[in-house]
């Protein structure tokens, strides 16, 4: 019984985590976007954190340009002990759940937007504060491409209620 009433306190904080805002409007890319080659980043967010919320998630819209495809396999910033790329997923008893996953598929010429109920750029054990208004920088590591450094904007969540 405790260590199941672990699990879902566990859970619960990290699904508080990736609780926040939507990705605005700037965040959305057309296909057309995916015109450059190699793989694009746009939007690119996450929720502010601190000591008291030592979890948080990003979330983009990545676009490859390539004409085969490609996929996210891991992802590195300063001031995290652990980066996993997750999905969230509806259980059985229609609860929301993250898992991690191994990737995310990047198809050629259409873009693929992690979001907030959907894949999305866990990150876990802040070692560093991340304050909203500023900005924290990211490594994109692929499976084809060569590595993107993406600049990725910190701001404060609204609580959706609800969890993840």
């Amino acid at each position: 019984m405790v260590r199941r009433l672990f699990s879902v306190i566990f859970l619960s904080a990290l699904a508080s985590a990736c609780g926040g805002e939507n990705t605005s409007s700037d965040g959305d890319v057309s296909a057309s976007a995916c015109g450059e080659s190699g793989v694009t980043a746009n939007g690119a967010w996450m929720r502010a954190a601190s000591d008291t919320r030592p979890t948080s998630a990003i979330y983009v819209t990545l676009c490859n340009g390539e004409d085969v495809a490609d996929a996210l396999t891991g992802v590195t910033i300063a001031g995290v002990e652990t980066v996993e790329i997750h999905e969230t997923i509806e259980t059985e008893d229609g609860l929301s759940s993250m898992v991690p996953i191994e990737k995310i598929d990047l198809p050629p010429g259409a873009p693929v937007t992690l979001k907030h109920g959907g894949a999305h750029i866990m990150l876990i054990g802040l070692t560093e504060s991340f304050p909203a208004g500023g900005a924290a920088t990211a490594t994109l590591e692929f499976e084809n491409a060569p590595s993107v450094e993406i600049s990725v904007d910190i701001k404060e969540a609204m609580h959706q209620g609800g969890g993840h």
